[in-house]
């Protein structure tokens, strides 16, 4: 009914009606109905304007489904196509034009126009209500609902979640926990506050004078007594043997008391920390071996205290053996196996030899059980004295005979759904031996389809901890409580064999959310096999890995995937494919239910999730469905050979061994503790600047090691004109430790790869940026007597200089480096021997290398005489208070010529000050000049101040530099103009081949640090552009933690205009933004993403293309990510 009236509405739409309908009318006026209770402006436009009480994902992440409130009353927003790309948020003021509806008695609005007005508006006082009040909330009379879509409080009820009824003094209403939501089911007595909704389903005729029923947003909404409430419940966040780890927070600080027993009546003595805050955690220690415990937080201030439902957790078991098996119905491709083959079995036999070897209780929980010799064998059991009990969803022949044997069975009286969806048993999981426990699930039913025809898995556990969730589980539905009317009480994690795994069970424990957040950790590769799949949240939780850059792959049963979600994922150019197994000479079912995050080698963390559960709605909100999520490279691999045969068998192409590529170095990278109380680690962002998809591996290369051997870490594809971002990159696959990173890529040319390494505490800022740019200027492969110059080093009381090598070839090379002071003034040499495709670094290689004591602003040559020798090399001049560092590049020589109009060569320092800025930061500029010959030097300043036409400014007068001199000049700006000021400057020079410019402009307060390297460069390719020609400046940020400023320098004698398009990460586009340059003239927009017209915030890894159709345009551009903490840059050059 939904889809044809909608589309009946959208037929009706034009522009002209829309103009007609500006005005908003009040809400209230939308809630008066016909004697049938439908709408009397059904199928009319209107406007309102009101604020957004339950925001966009709350109830629906597919689809526009969001409630918004004025004065007067309260009303569903519902859309397929959301007009509002950008999401209401809580608070958020809209003004909307839009067709009134009307869905199981609910009065709804479909969007047309969307305007925002404004944000953070106070959300409205909820309305006090009873059960009774609830229930019988339309008004004859006057045939309206004024409550209707309004934010409502009901206090002191009860829920019966198998009926969904609320009950109080007054009566009883309903009460919908949406599965959206991930609120866990209250018990005993609370207070709730949610929106009003009708679901009146009384078919297409009517009336509609019933269904009231209050739907809570969050788990705030929820709240217990008075005093302090739960802000998170608790939740098991750590497993140990002996002990497990149990976190809450709370609204206002309370002491941290957890009180647990090992019955649901919290027998034992009550843990209690004496402290007084809203962050608790709690170690249970001594736990019992495969053992249940059962907890409860309590929320004390005064004499007003509340206690968390009761979730239980269980002691490792410390007798079983851990094992874990993996069977297959259908074929494998063992060429993937990493050292465990994948087993392809007959999956009936195999169950079979577990029930004869079961000696003491059998526990069988199946959806469908048709096999007679499976049958034959929980009958020869019972026989035998071993307890069988069996629940069966879809009756069968063979479960007579089970009852004729004597076998107790038993199955769900709701007659309405086909709610028991499950596929496990366990065995000998009662007798208190630990050593024989055994839990079996996956997708496999007990049927002849099951096992000859369809893929399927199964998963035979052997440990008796997970036997006890399962027990808890079965005994629930073996005593009635069947979908909703079951609690979520088993324990949810678990230490197998030394693994992490993990366990829910649906509807109780919300199976969406524990998906998507294992999709969330994917860092690399995303593979899945999935029979039936429909759910939204699912579905955005893999396109969202997609978008950020995850290798995204699937299989998808074809019967299946005519109803479900296989086109859309495949129109998004996700790498899915459809695969009906054939047997027998017919197309059988794909019948598999699970997802691998990073399974190829060295992926972060390989992980699989499988079990009964497919993803959809039913399945979520009222199907007895279970899964477990295990941790491990092994088992994960073993799914993988199983996940390279459906995927091969329904054409897919891909295949791990990919084609050769071109490696973009990332020349120092880390994770870990460093000096002091400094916690190192390193993002790393790929900008895909292609309409190709662009194929990326990581090879790994640890400092100090013979890396030649060393095979990528992982490998992924990202999107046309998309960013990638792989934050904490080398802690994620290597762990602690440091190196150097190959970013080898299909299309060197398409691909920008850029890295900041920095200090994650609370002292540092955004850290040292790395471009890695195959044949950058400023970081190019060095050669064979090739000798290069890093200037601007510094080594005193407040900063420290570190010098970094990397070999990009394949045999051992040495690598020399002279150290000199700041005139010239050598302190001597050193050498480092460097394996192939190896890295090392200094660490304040003045003092360590040379004993050279306080070095201000001196310089190093860095050569090598190894034949065959290609290497990079880099400095660091790290904040001795902060630990954070800058980067230095070797001086550039091999640039281009261009542009240039003066008598000399310029070198362009395209940002320079001596300032105030913003939030009492003062900004100064060092400028150092290097000459690199023997000859004397000649050399004039030329001050450009922004945003002036600067054709005419003069020179100063020429002053010179010895042979192989240096000099630096303090606060250049001023020092030199007597003014405050800031712009550019020229540095224009007699000989620019011997030439190296470097200034530092930095923040010199008390919260500053080194400051923003910006070499002076004559035209280097990493900064200057022409007429027509493109560049990209990736990993721009603008949120609460970092700010983006874009600078320009026009470095012709002409008026330009430059163009700058904006995106975020994904490659949307933002907007296009344009300056307009005068000659020699330069600019810079502060916070350039919140400038109109793009006006966006919120960015993280987003990037820009800058270019000029000017006719002969030659201008440098460069960003800058400046910390909001400490106002410190750092500089981004273009790809």
């Amino acid at each position: 009914m939904r889809l044809i009236h909608m589309f009946f509405v959208v037929c009706l739409v034009t522009v002209s009606v829309v103009a007609m309908a500006d005005e908003p009318i009040p809400i209230s006026d939308l809630h008066f109905n016909d004697p049938n209770g439908a709408p009397l402006m059904l199928d009319e436009i209107v406007t309102i304007q009101g604020v957004i009480t339950a925001p966009t994902g709350v109830f629906n992440s597919g689809r526009t489904e969001v409630y918004l409130q004025d004065d007067t009353g309260g009303m569903n927003l519902f859309s397929f196509n959301p007009v509002w790309e950008d999401g209401y948020e809580l608070g958020d003021e809209f003004k909307v034009t839009g067709t009134i509806i009307a869905y199981n008695g609910l009065t709804e609005l479909v969007p047309i126009t969307v305007e925002l007005i404004g944000k953070d508006r106070p959300q409205p006082e909820p309305l006090l209500v009873t059960c009774g009040e609830l229930w019988a909330s339309y008004d004859y009379a006057t045939n309206s609902e004024p409550t209707e879509s309004l934010l409502i409080r009901l206090n002191g009820v009860t829920w019966d979640p198998g009926n969904y009824a609320l009950m109080d003094d007054t009566g009883t209403a309903m009460m919908y926990i949406d599965p959206d939501t991930g609120i866990p089911w209250p018990e005993g007595e609370f207070n709730v506050v949610g929106v009003m909704k009708q679901f009146d389903d009384a078919g297409e005729e009517g009336p509609w004078y019933l269904g009231y029923e209050i739907l809570p947003r969050f788990v705030s909404d929820i709240t217990y007594g008075s005093g302090p409430q739960f802000v998170d419940l608790p939740i098991q966040t750590g497993v140990a043997i002996g002990s497990a780890t149990i976190a809450w927070t709370t609204d206002i600080p309370s002491e941290t008391v957890l009180e647990f027993g090992m019955t649901p009546g919290l027998e034992m003595d009550p843990i209690a920390l004496g402290n007084s805050t809203t962050t608790h955690e709690v170690v249970l220690t001594g736990l019992s071996s495969a053992t249940v415990y059962y907890c409860s937080a309590v929320a004390a201030e005064g004499e007003d205290s509340i206690n968390s439902p009761v979730i239980t957790v269980v002691g490792p078991s410390e007798s079983s053996s851990g094992q874990i098996d993996v069977y297959f119905s259908q074929s494998v491709d063992t060429t993937y196996s990493t050292g465990v083959d994948a087993v392809q079995t007959n999956i009936a036999e195999r169950m079979i030899e577990r029930i004869n070897a079961a000696t003491t209780s059998i526990d069988f929980c199946f959806f469908a059980f048709t096999l007679d010799e499976v049958a034959d064998a929980l009958i020869e059991a019972h026989n035998r004295g071993v307890t069988v009990q069996v629940i069966y969803e879809m009756f069968d022949p063979v479960i007579n005979e089970l009852i004729v044997a004597g076998i107790d069975v038993r199955t769900n009286p709701d007659e309405e759904h086909d709610n028991t969806h499950n596929k496990f048993a366990f065995f000998d999981a009662r007798d208190g031996d630990e050593t024989n426990d055994v839990v079996w699930t996956g997708s496999w039913n007990a049927s002849y389809s099951g096992t000859n025809l369809n893929a399927e898995n199964v998963v035979v556990v052997h440990d008796a901890a997970l036997a006890a969730a399962y027990r808890i589980e079965f005994d629930e539905m073996w005593e009635g409580a069947y979908s909703r009317a079951k609690a979520d009480n088993t324990p949810h994690l678990f230490l197998i064999g030394g693994r992490n795994v993990e366990q829910y069970m649906s509807p109780t424990d919300g199976l969406p959310d524990k998906m998507a957040a294992l999709m969330g950790t994917a860092d690399t590769d995303m593979f899945f096999a999935i029979f039936s799949f429909t759910h939204d949240e699912i579905f955005n939780a893999i396109v969202a890995r997609f978008d950020a850059g995850v290798a995204v792959r699937g299989v998808c049963d074809a019967e299946a995937a005519e109803y479900g979600r296989y086109q859309d994922l495949a129109d998004l150019g996700i790498d899915v494919v459809l695969d009906n197994v054939e047997q027998g000479g017919a197309d059988q079912l794909m019948h598999n239910k699970y997802l691998m995050a990073d399974p190829l080698p060295g992926g972060s963390d390989p992980t699989i999730v499988t079990g009964s559960y497919n993803w959809s709605y039913s399945a979520a909100t009222y199907k007895d469905e279970n899964i477990l999520i295990i941790h491990d490279a092994t088992i994960t691999n073993i799914f993988f050979q199983e996940w390279m045969a459906r995927y091969k068998e329904g054409g897919g192409t891909w295949d791990t061994e990919a084609p050769g590529c071109a490696p973009i170095y990332i020349a120092a990278a880390a994770a870990g503790a460093g000096s002091g109380d400094s916690m190192w680690a390193t993002d790393v962002g790929i900008n895909n600047n292609s309409d190709e998809v662009l194929t990326y591996k990581f090879y790994m290369l640890p400092r100090g090691a013979d890396n030649t051997d060393v095979d990528f870490i992982v490998e992924g594809t990202l999107q046309p004109n998309t960013n990638g971002n792989f934050p904490n990159l080398w802690g994620s696959w290597m762990g602690d430790g440091a190196g150097a990173i190959n970013v080898c890529v299909s299309d060197g040319d398409a691909a920008g790869v850029t890295s900041r390494t920095y200090n994650t505490s609370d002292a540092g800022t955004f850290g040292q940026a790395i471009v890695g740019k195959e044949g950058m200027a400023s970081a190019k492969l060095i050669g064979m007597g090739e000798k290069v110059r890093m200037g601007f080093l510094t080594e005193n009381s407040a900063f420290r200089t570190n010098v970094g090598f990397m070999n990009a070839g394949a045999t051992t090379i040495t690598i020399d480096a002279e150290f000199f002071a700041a005139d010239g003034t050598s302190y001597g040499t050193a050498s480092i021997n460097i394996l192939p495709f190896s890295n090392n670094q200094w660490n304040k290689p003045f003092t360590t290398k040379v004993h050279a004591g306080t070095v201000d602003l001196g310089y190093i040559d860095v050569w090598s005489d190894t034949a065959d020798a290609m290497f990079l090399t880099y400095a660091s001049v790290v904040d001795n208070e902060t630990d954070d560092p800058t980067t230095i590049w070797p001086f550039d020589t091999d640039q281009m010529v261009g542009g240039d109009s003066l008598s000399c060569t310029p070198y362009w320092i395209a940002a320079g000050a001596s300032a105030n800025g913003a939030g009492g930061t003062v900004w100064a500029t060092d400028l150092g000049i290097n000459n690199l010959g023997s000859d004397e030097l000649t050399y004039q300043f030329q001050f450009l101040p922004r945003g002036a036409d600067n054709t005419g400014v003069a020179m100063s007068d020429p002053f010179t530099l010895i042979g192989n001199g240096s000099i630096v000049y303090r606060d250049i700006w001023k020092t030199l103009t007597g003014n405050n000021g800031a712009g550019a400057i020229n540095v224009c020079v007699d000989n620019g081949d011997a030439t190296g410019v470097t200034s530092r402009t930095f923040n010199i307060g008390d919260e500053g640090t080194f400051g923003q390297i910006i070499e002076g460069m004559r035209g280097s390719s990493a900064a200057k552009v022409a007429t027509g020609e493109k560049v990209r400046l990736g990993y721009l940020f603008e949120n609460d933690a970092f700010r983006t400023n874009i600078g320009f320098m026009n470095s012709g004698a002409n008026e330009i205009t430059v163009n700058v398009e904006f995106f975020d990460h994904a490659g949307n586009s933002l907007g296009i933004k344009s300056v307009n340059l005068d000659p020699y003239s330069n600019n810079q927009w502060t916070k350039a993403y919140t400038l109109a017209p793009i006006n966006a915030s919120g960015i993280t890894a987003g990037f820009a293309d800058v270019w000029s159709d000017t006719a002969d345009a030659n201008f440098l551009t460069y960003a800058s990510i400046v910390d909001n903490g400490t106002g410190d840059p750092t500089t981004i050059w273009p790809f």
